[in-house]
């Protein structure tokens, strides 16, 4: 263009391709039931009822903090993540994502559940208790709940990876 020997540039005319959008994986109901009973003496099993009842992504539920917990309200309210790096992420994936939802009766009978259990790690380990302790944090990281549950459990329960 510069020498003139073209007068407009051909780039310009080009369209870019739509990117085709991917078919979102989802479990059955009856995989949802299958696995919920499976987790059930799990440490993992607060994060799946979360995940199932509530919609959260999987970072979000890492990373909920106890205060972003009201048991009296049936919310939960999400303003960070835990990002795969195993960093709390203060900034959400998209604005909206900053929010407060309900949560059913099941879900915040699991998480008082949960609350009790890391209490009582609490007081028998007094100061060996190394940990800030959010919802789930203390007893996974992000690749090791991944490695665990997402992949060798399913495997066993014949469930596809979502």
């Amino acid at each position: 263009m510069k020498q003139r020997i073209i007068y407009q540039n051909p780039v310009a005319l080009a369209e870019i391709p739509k990117s085709e959008k991917t078919s979102i994986q989802t479990w059955t109901e009856d995989e949802v039931k299958k696995i919920l009973l499976h987790s059930q003496n799990s440490r993992y099993h607060t994060g799946f009822v979360l995940a199932i009842t509530t919609g959260m992504r999987l970072g979000e539920v890492l990373g909920l903090r106890w205060q972003g917990v009201d048991f009296d309200n049936h919310t939960v309210t999400i303003n960070q993540t835990l990002g795969h790096d195993n960093k709390i992420k203060t900034s959400t994936k998209t604005y909206s994502s900053k929010r407060t939802i309900p949560i059913p009766l099941e879900a915040i009978e699991e998480l008082k559940k949960r609350r009790l259990q890391v209490n009582k790690e609490k007081l028998r380990l007094g100061t060996a208790y190394l940990l800030k302790c959010s919802c789930f944090r203390a007893i996974v990281t992000f690749m090791l709940f991944i490695k665990r549950l997402l992949y060798h459990n399913l495997q066993l329960l014949a469930l596809h990876y979502i």
